[in-house]
């Protein structure tokens, strides 16, 4: 018999490369796609299927029956004003928790967050060099949502997770770049902006990486966090040259903009030790 993977978020971006990247594995015979409003892009394996459900859902445990992975990439990313903060934090965290808490209660063994760099406390990491998976994370109390709920869904995780033996692996991701996202580059060429004196670096990592590490954690025993991302980075200025962008003054909204879209303080370089996964 082989596994049973329960994937959150698969009508997103990165849950779809994920779900078409584990059907590809022999190891995994089935796999149970949450999703709520969104159906996948593109066609897939006849290994998958779906279910229609709030992560909040008293169901969920239910329907997670039976699978010994859990991944879980389901967040609110781009937070509308029309929302507020409060259900943005139920949906991130208490979906999180129930999610968790349905893991725990379904028997499963494996728990496989897509979490972010993001993670690490905001203010401490500024400026920082090679940040490892040791750094601390972030207490959820910063300016920044995207960075706060990160940080403490980890939090989350690691607190109800550990207790109950279920091996608990934390992907911090940094940009995710190839054929299927055309949001990233559109992004970046839409709100380029010179920031003069300085030079922020960014990280890129492609799709096809990202899905082997998930990949990876599947098959393999990966209990902690690992940072998924490249051993090198890239001025912003070259990114602006090989996308063809032309960066002006940045002024308050174009400002707030990138800041909001790069989910980092862009004033202020980082480099992120990358993880081996050979």
């Amino acid at each position: 018999m082989g596994l049973k993977v329960f994937v959150t978020g698969a009508g997103g971006y990165l849950g779809n490369v994920l779900v078409a990247h584990l059907a590809t594995m022999p190891e995994v015979e089935r796999i149970t796609g949450l999703i709520n409003n969104t159906l996948p892009p593109t066609s897939l394996s006849t290994k998958v299927s779906f279910v229609r459900m709030d992560m909040r859902s008293p169901e969920l445990a239910r329907v997670m029956a039976g699978h010994e992975v859990v991944v879980h990439t389901a967040f609110l990313v781009q937070w509308t004003s029309r929302m507020s903060a409060a259900v943005r934090d139920d949906i991130n965290l208490g979906g999180t928790r129930n999610l968790a808490q349905a893991a725990i209660e379904s028997r499963a063994q494996k728990f496989i967050y897509a979490s972010s760099i993001s993670a690490y406390d905001p203010i401490l990491v500024q400026g920082a060099d090679d940040v490892k998976e040791e750094f601390p994370t972030g207490e959820g109390d910063s300016s920044m949502y995207y960075w706060n709920n990160k940080a403490v869904a980890e939090k989350i995780l690691t607190e109800m997770l550990e207790p109950s033996g279920i091996v608990l692996t934390l992907l911090r991701l940094s940009y995710i770049i190839g054929p299927r996202n055309r949001v990233t580059v559109a992004g970046f060429r839409e709100n380029a902006a010179n920031f003069p004196g300085r030079d922020p670096r960014a990280q890129f990592v492609h799709e096809e990486d990202v899905a082997e590490a998930f990949g990876q954690a599947v098959h393999t025993e990966m209990s902690g966090a690992f940072n998924a991302v490249p051993n090198d980075n890239i001025r912003l200025s070259e990114v602006y040259k090989i996308i063809g962008a032309k960066a002006g003054a940045p002024d308050n909204i174009r400002s707030l903009a990138i800041s909001r879209f790069a989910h980092t303080p862009i004033l202020d370089p980082v480099s992120f030790g990358g993880c081996d996964l050979e």
